[in-house]
């Protein structure tokens, strides 16, 4: 028995910890008081075991109570210790728990006990004393132990009980005799319930709650967070947060209570703020939160009705309960995830590379196009490039294939119909005239005017392949969830007439006018959409000036939901498509007919049978399937296969469904989603959530909603916009933005990624044509501006250079990169190809590859011409060159030998030997050999300047070459290898004359170099195009003077080594601007100086530059006449450089000083689309104390008197200008040495934006923007006035603050709180064939172009469809005026320029509206022809336009014609104005003579109180006639009107008026 009840215990389910859930409960509001009440007092009953109420505020109330009561003194005397209960609700509640928790298991054990009771033991325990101490017989008691049933052991104890006492009284008898026992009974009652009432296993308990229902204890009370995070914390399983709020009742209609509703409205928004604060924790994930509304009711009511309140409360919490266990199997379990983490362990570098590796190629375009530019044509392909790369690309049709869409045979053309319309699309908004081969866009289809621009334009069939390639994009924009979603009102004839403008712009194609209803969706923000006719429609796009625009969005990420935020957000719609097991048991038995006929239909074995139709009487029919379906029909072989594929999975999935009950199919209505009448396996039944179903299915983020909000703020003025754009993810801002849009810029700040409240440095500033350019004044960058071209160039501004990188393979020059350096050249890097071009400002051009050549030399008739050939030198300057010397060695070595031979004996005139024979020829070797290394030094000395320039540029940007190919600017070419050889090449004639006039020195070599010196600059034009300007300012160079005697003395043999170190300790090169290196051997190692060159590099960086007198140059002589030469003279030296090219930024460096070790420069760039870029160094003083400042100031001044002037002078800073200022060189003397010197001024970055309309300065912590606009005021009438307006922007401040800062600025700027719109209408119709017609309407025509042709009521605008290269490119004004000065003498003349017609072209149409249809009733009259208007049926409008302007003297003639007829036009009509009138004076005199005038009421209403409305000779002739006929003219008088006899008055008597003779002549 105690094994049994100890096993009996182990399977009951034991309280632990996690074996009661917790049920946090709020009720709002007086209302629902009375429920609460009830609510608790039912719970308390006990009739739910499972259920357990904890009424917070009551215990609280009571401990309250019971703590002052025991604070009392009389309670404190009688116990003697004051035990004080917590008030905490906290801890009270825990207090509760833990009781409820006991509670329960008491009860449940007592009921245990009730439930197995076992009378043999219960009479061991509660037995009399007398009766345990009589001993049994053994035999029987070791039988009774080996009893089984109660029965037996009942009857056993009492045989025995009778036996031992009748023993006792008789001895003797053998016969026992039965007697009652007297003192105990123990068949009469139940003897374990004896005084203990009613047990607890016999109460009628509700055993309504779920099987695996733990206990619920329900905490019920006004709860906030910090309720909940104290349960949580001490590890409380707490399973929902309910909020039960009161329901409108009639009494809450009838009688209006504001202060309730404005409570139960803050009590609605503190709820959402403490469900958004709980969200951010992760500890109440596992907790749902739950929002009900329940009825009020009073006392009365809630006693009434205590059942119902009862049970459908607890029903609620058991509905919890069932909804987390329908959450685990049939959410969590089926979810599947899509992975989009990044592992942690990933490379982002390699990640980036891949990125960057992935070219937008489409499928019919056969170039790369740059992803550099945020145009509709480069996001449509950049995405299709991506999905075809990692997705599925789609199944399209080769070229080929296309080509034959055109000619399809007859077998075929049906066949391919469909197809034929799809791609006839990529066609329908181009027009080719085929005579003048020209091509004609239609502008309003912004994708193929941006796909054609990127496409070179000079082959047609690159043009045809970006048509496809549109053809394939086309989808992004024609998918309809913008046009579709806007909501319209449908015509209903009641509408307000609008008038509209006079002008339209015509759209003539689906894609046009859906694209531009699109681009005006997204500048807008007040929409309307009416329907001012069947199948016309009016958008009104309105915007509001002056005025702050706000608009929010939400987009929400799918993700596996935690329970928390499921209850939340997904909750209803879950149980909305949930399919329970009992839902569909339901529904299987109301489809029992249509699944049975179903499965004896297409399950294999089965189709003989018929199938049992159950009518609506009860009445059963069978009939059999196969009546409907011919045995050998079509219909009958399709239902054979699809019995085939289909029968088995269906008859599976049948059968799962019976057992398992676990199917499940996509949302459906009920009846809808077990139609198993279905095709095949669509309509399979199911259990839970469908197939496919959207909520089964998304990231593998984070457990919580993944929800995105974006808010747009935007301030619209007349020149532009402000937007703000904010973006939060969850609970983190991700993003804030702000823009600023004047003329054509954009102007955007971020807010910075590292520290919230605060504003990233990064400024971009993006173009009209879409250069991107990038400013951040950061240690950490190594550029400090970007620009980045939508061709694929970008420009990198560095600190001590500029660098142009091509980000695509395809470019005109086939170049890698470019190199801009401050010290005159550019160094050019080709594609596929380790050759480096250096060309020099002063025509130096150095070919450097990385491959040795064969020594190629030239014949020389003698070294001279060799030498001087190869020399860099002018005839003006005062090098010598060594081949003089070698003349001279050579002729005094010919004359020596002659002496000899001529002096000497017979012996020299003997024959020689072959010894003497082998010496000579060893000799002649040796000569050679020596004649060739002197030829060798002397190329090397000629180029000493250049090889020496060479390595240190080699040195800065990481340089080398194998053979050296060298362009002197004299045109020399010589040729040196790493090996040390050297040779020359074929020179480049080199022509240079002079222009007096002008003032104007040229030169001209055959390679193509060309240079001018002017007074200011000297510009040099290379042979690729690039032209580098460089600067000149006045010099002073103190020259040498030179003797020729000493010349000659130290060419000799014995000077040439103290030449050698006299030059080295006294020469100074007269003007180092950029080259100091020390000399060295011009091919070794570049980047690997000794420490002497180290030594010298530094000295010469430190040393302070000093003017050297003519005392240094000159030989002081002893002597009273000494004549002084000065030799000094004012030369020209660089102080800029401008580098630049048609298809680069150009590059403006301006220097102070420059070295090797230390740049003085600053940097500009200049772009098309007038942008400009400036950067620099402003010195910044620190801030110092007032006393220091003094005291600086001080020591400042007084060093200041004491410095000479000569030493003030020499200084190795810049000179001050309009960037820096001069610094305090002042000494310190010994005295002063406690007095501390003046700080000196750093130098901090700066650069300058300027733009049209715009500049801006960028500091390390503001940027300041400054721009021009109007001010308005209100006063429509007052001049139009511009002044600057200047807005900044700090970058330790929000990107909140700064707007609201703008606004402020902007709104107190332009002082006018008038209601200003701007307003756009835009019509579309509809035709019978569904194609689309856009009117945009215009109040006036735009500027037209170039090519413009107008005739009628229509304006053809044509413009060039320029390419993106051809956009980048930079126009300069003296390139072509500088070109015509080469050659000196040309040697033809230039011919007339032939007219340059653009080969593909964008066309806009605009229309004038007759002024009675420019309304919105009659609008439709003048759209209804347009649905006949195709833009390729306009090829000859087009034609008429090209014709015009390819022929000059046909416009000459079109435009005299106009002229004369104009003209003809213009006479006429003033002659008929004249004789209109000279016939209206004429008339008018005569009305005046005669006195025949209208009367009032005939001048107001027909004439309109205006003489020049009367037509005189209408008028008169009708005086005329109603004085000749007066009965005519009379009013008849209306019959049923009686009329009245007038008074008899006498009449006058007047004289009959008769025609003036002159009158009647003139009408003659």
């Amino acid at each position: 028995m105690n094994t049994a009840r100890s096993s009996r215990r182990g399977n009951r389910p034991s309280v632990s910890d996690h074996a009661y859930h917790i049920y946090c409960v709020n009720f709002y509001d007086n209302g629902l008081s009375a429920l609460r009440d009830e609510f608790i007092r039912r719970i308390k009953c006990g009739l739910r075991r499972s259920l357990f109420v904890i009424d917070v505020e009551n215990e609280v109330q009571l401990a309250i109570q019971q703590q002052d009561l025991r604070i009392s003194k009389a309670y404190s005397k009688r116990t003697g210790a004051n035990e004080l209960m917590s008030t905490d609700p906290v801890s009270i509640t825990m207090q509760r728990i833990r009781e409820s928790v006991a509670e329960y298991e008491n009860i449940s054990r007592n009921i245990d006990q009730e439930l197995h009771f076992n009378l043999y033991e219960y009479w061991q325990k509660n037995s009399p004393a007398e009766l345990k101490n009589i001993s049994t017989d053994p035999n029987k008691e070791r039988a009774s132990r080996t009893k089984n049933t109660l029965d037996t052991m009942r009857t056993n104890a009492t045989a025995s009980r009778k036996t031992t006492k009748s023993k006792a009284e008789k001895g003797s008898s053998e016969m026992p005799k039965m007697e009652k026992i007297e003192c105990v009974s123990v068949t009469a009652k139940d003897h374990h319930k004896v005084g203990k009432g009613k047990p607890l296993s016999k109460r009628m308990y509700i055993n309504d709650n779920p099987l695996t229902t733990k206990i619920m204890i329900l905490v019920i009370g006004h709860f906030d967070n910090d309720f909940y995070k104290s349960l949580l914390a001490n590890h409380q399983p707490v399973r929902a947060i309910i909020h039960f709020l009161p329901e409108e009742c009639a009494y809450d209609l009838l009688v209006p209570r504001p202060r309730r509703e404005r409570y139960l409205q803050e009590t609605i928004e503190n709820i959402q703020k403490d469900i958004h604060s709980l969200r951010k924790r992760t500890a109440t994930k596992r907790v749902g939160i739950f929002q009900q509304q329940l009825p009020q009711m009073s006392a009365c009511l809630a006693t009434k009705f205590t059942d119902d309140i009862f049970n459908q409360l607890s029903w609620f919490v058991y509905d919890l309960e069932t909804l987390r266990e329908q959450y685990v199997s049939y959410y969590l379990a089926p979810y599947q995830e899509i992975n989009v983490k990044m592992s942690p362990d990933a490379n982002m570098l390699d990640s980036f590379h891949m990125a960057e590796s992935l070219s937008i190629q489409g499928h019919y375009l056969k170039s790369q196009m740059p992803a550099a530019r945020a145009d509709v044509g480069t996001i449509y392909l950049y995405v299709e490039s991506l999905m075809s790369i990692f997705g599925n690309p789609r199944e399209l049709m080769t070229e080929m294939e296309v080509l034959l869409l055109a000619n399809p045979t007859s077998s075929a053309q049906t066949r391919m119909l469909d197809k034929v319309k799809v791609y006839a699309n990529a066609f329908k908004s181009i027009v080719k005239l085929s005579k003048n081969e020209r091509l004609f866009v239609e502008q309003g289809n912004s994708l193929l005017s941006s796909i054609l621009s990127y496409m070179d334009q000079s082959l047609m069939t690159n043009v045809y392949h970006g048509c496809l390639e549109y053809n394939v994009m086309r989808r992004y924009f024609t998918s309809g969830y913008i046009t579709e979603s806007l909501p319209y009102s449908p015509y209903n004839g009641e509408l307000e007439p609008i008038f509209l403008p006079k002008y339209a712009q015509l759209y003539l194609t689906d894609d046009a006018v859906t694209q531009r209803i699109i681009e005006l969706v997204n500048d807008y923000d007040d929409i309307t959409v009416e329907e001012v006719f069947p199948s016309v429609k009016l958008y009104t796009f309105r915007r509001a000036l002056n005025e702050v625009f706000e608009q929010q969005k939400q987009t929400v990420l799918p993700t596996r939901l935690c329970f928390r935020d499921f209850t939340l957000f997904e909750m209803e719609q879950f149980l909305n498509d949930l399919v329970t097991p009992q839902m569909f048991d339901e529904a299987m038995e109301q489809n029992e007919n249509l699944a049975m006929a179903h499965s004896i239909a297409t399950m294999h074995g089965l189709e003989n049978e018929p199938m049992i139709i159950k009518c609506k009487g009860g009445q059963r029919l069978s009939i059999d399937p196969h009546v409907f379906v011919r045995p050998q029909s079509l219909k009958a072989q399709i239902k054979d296969k699809e019995k085939e594929e289909h029968t088995p999975a269906i008859a599976a999935n049948l059968e799962s469904t019976r057992s398992t009950k676990s199917l499940r199919q996509s949302k459906t209505s009920l009846q809808a989603k077990f139609n198993l009448t279905g095709s095949g396996g669509t309509n399979i039944p199911y259990i839970g959530l469908g197939p496919n179903h959207p909520m089964l299915k998304g990231y593998n983020l984070d457990d919580t909603q993944q929800k995105i909000k974006s808010k747009t703020s935007t301030y619209f003025f007349e020149e532009g916009r402000i937007t703000l754009y904010e973006e939060k993810w969850n609970f983190r801002q991700m993003n804030k933005c702000l823009s600023l849009n004047v003329d054509g810029h954009h102007v955007h700040f971020k807010g910075s990624a590292k520290s919230v409240g605060t504003t990233d440095g990064n400024i971009r500033v993006e173009s009209k044509n879409g250069i991107s350019l990038r400013v951040l004044l950061s240690d950490k960058e190594c550029a400090k501006a970007v620009v980045n071209y939508p061709n694929g160039l970008s420009t990198y501004c560095h600190d001590t250079h500029a660098e142009h990188v091509w980000s695509i393979q395809e470019n005109k020059l086939d170049e890698s990169r470019r190199v801009c350096t401050p010290y005159g050249c550019v160094i050019v890097y080709y594609n596929n190809s380790s050759t480096v071009l250096i060309m020099r400002y002063n025509g130096e051009v150095y070919h450097l590859f990385s491959y040795t050549e064969a020594e190629v030399e030239e014949e020389e008739e003698a070294a001279t011409e060799f030498i001087n050939a190869c020399s860099t030198q002018s005839t003006y300057s005062s090098y010598q060159p060594l081949s003089n010397e070698i003349k001279k060695r050579k002729s005094r070595d010919v004359r020596s030998s002659q002496n000899v031979r001529s002096s000497g004996g017979a012996d020299s005139l003997s024959r020689p030997s072959v010894q003497s024979n082998t010496s000579k020829e060893s000799s002649a070797a040796r000569k050679q050999r020596l004649a060739k290394s002197k030829q060798a030094a002397v190329l090397f000395a000629s180029i000493d300047f250049e090889l020496k320039y060479l390595k240190f540029i080699m040195g800065l940007y990481n340089l080398s070459y194998k053979h050296l190919k060298l362009i002197t600017s004299m045109g020399s070419v010589v040729h040196v290898q790493t090996d040390g050889k050297i040779w020359c090449g074929k020179p480049f004639k080199n022509t240079e004359w002079h222009d007096y006039y002008a003032n104007e020195s040229y030169s001209m070599r055959n390679d193509g170099v060309k240079v001018i010196w002017t007074k200011e600059e000297t510009r040099c034009y290379h042979r690729d195009g690039t032209i580098i300007r460089t600067g000149t300012i006045e010099g002073w160079d103190p020259g040498v003077l030179v003797d020729e005697i000493d010349a000659e003395i130290s060419s000799s043999s014995s000077h040439r080594a103290l030449v050698r170190r006299t030059t080295k300790e006294v020469g100074v090169p007269p003007n180092p601007l950029y080259i100091n290196i020390a000399e060295a051997d011009p091919f070794g190692p570049v980047g690997q100086t000794s420490a002497s060159s180290r030594g010298s590099l530094q000295s010469i960086a430190t040393e302070v530059p000093r003017k050297m007198s003519i005392r240094e140059y000159l030989v002081e002589e002893e002597g009273e006449e000494v004549i002084i030469c000065d030799m000094s003279f004012i030369t020209y030296v660089p102080d800029s450089y401008f580098l630049q090219h048609q298809l680069y930024a150009g590059i403006h460096f301006t220097f102070t000083h420059l070295t090797d070790v230390d740049l003085k420069i600053e940097t500009e760039v200049l772009m098309c689309d007038n942008l400009k870029i400036r950067l620099y160094k402003a010195p910044q003083i620190e801030e110092l104390n007032p006393a220091e400042v003094k005291e600086v100031s001080t020591v400042g001044d007084a060093a200041e008197h004491k410095l000479p002037a000569f030493q003030a002078s020499q200084s190795s800073e810049a000179d001050s200008d309009e960037w820096m200022k001069r610094r305090n060189h002042a000494s310190i003397s010994g005295g002063g040495s406690t007095q501390r010197p003046p700080p000196p001024p750093f130098e901090s970055a700066m650069v300058d934006i300027e733009g049209i309309n715009l500049r801006i300065t960028v500091s390390e912590k503001q940027a300041v923007v400054t721009t021009r606009l109007r001010k308005f005021g209100c006063d429509e009438n007052a001049l139009v006035v511009r002044e600057d307006i200047t807005l900044q922007v700090d970058f330790d401040k929000n990107l909140s603050t700064t707007f609201r800062n703008w606004v402020e600025i902007l709104t107190k700027f332009i002082n006018c709180f008038c209601p200003k719109w701007r307003t756009v209408y835009f019509l579309e119709s509809s035709s019978t064939e569904c194609k689309r017609k856009g009117f945009e309407l215009v109040r006036s025509i735009p500027p037209l172009g170039k090519y413009n042709f107008c005739a009628g009521n229509y304006f053809i605008d044509v413009n060039e469809l320029m390419s993106i290269n051809n956009r980048m490119k930079n126009d300069f004004d003296f390139y072509d005026s500088d070109m015509v000065k080469f050659p000196r003498f040309p040697l033809y003349k230039t011919g007339p320029q032939p007219i340059e017609f653009p080969m593909v072209l964008n066309a806009k149409i605009f229309v004038e509206l007759p002024t009675q249809l420019a309304n919105s009733d009659r609008i439709h009259h003048f759209i209804n022809p347009f649905d006949r208007i195709k833009f390729r049926k306009l090829r000859h409008r087009f034609n008429e336009s090209v014709l015009f302007h390819l022929h000059p003297r046909l416009r000459q003639l079109v435009q005299q014609e106009i002229s004369k007829r104009s003209w003809a036009n213009h006479h006429q009509e003033q002659q008929r104005r004249n004789l209109s009138e000279q016939q209206r004076l004429t008339l008018y005199l005569a009305m005046l003579k005669h006195k025949v005038y209208p009367n009032y009421f005939q001048f107001r209403d027909q004439f309109y109180y205006h003489i020049r409305n009367i037509d005189f000779f209408e008028f008169m002739a009708i005086k005329c006639s109603e004085k000749a006929n007066p009965e005519h003219y009379r009013e008849h008088i209306d019959e049923t009107e009686e009329p009245t006899a007038p008074a008899a008055v006498p009449t006058k008597k007047k004289n009959k008026k008769c025609l003036c003779p002159k009158y009647v002549k003139s009408l003659q």
